[in-house]
Order: structure tokens, then sequence, then C-alpha cells
């Protein structure tokens, strides 16, 4: 999570939101939808090697952890959606 931030620069809230659907791994593309940006604008952003590497070790684990259907990509180990408060 901490390299997807960095890496992208994406605030906590935008990144606790983030769905599975927002991210194109053909094309190496993250989306962020209007609801979940600060600035309320929709944008595609380039996702670095070295962030969808991380992004992969995390899909595997997140598949132990993640209830079934939840969209969320990142996820608490009881499999909720993550929220802000619990990144700090």
């Amino acid at each position: 999570m901490l390299e997807l931030m960095y890496g992208v620069g994406t605030r906590v809230t935008e990144t606790t939101l983030l769905l599975l659907s927002d991210f194109d791994w053909a094309d190496g593309r993250i989306h962020f939808r209007a609801a979940i940006t600060k600035n309320g604008k929709e944008a595609w952003l380039p996702l670095p090697n070295s962030v969808e590497l991380w992004l992969d070790r995390w899909k595997s684990e997140r598949r132990h952890h993640a209830k079934r259907g939840q969209r969320h990509l990142f996820t608490t180990l009881k499999g909720e959606p993550l929220d802000r408060r619990s990144v700090w």
C-alpha cells in the first residue's frame, strides 16, 4: 500500500477506496474515479513496474483474507474494506 501511495502519489483515502476493477492490469494503469478523488476529477495514472510487482504479491495474499465478492483492493485480515483510520 505504501509503495502504491509513494509510487503513484495517491492519498490515503483514495488508496483505501480503490477497487480491483479500477486497475487496467494489461495496460498498467489505475483509474481514479471522480467519487474517490479529493478534487472530484477522474484520472488515469500509469502504474510503475515496482508498484505492479508489489500489487501482484498483495493480490495473491488478499485471496486468503478478502470476503467473497469483496471488491476493494485493500482489506483487513477479517476481509472488510480498509478505511483511512486503519492505515494510521
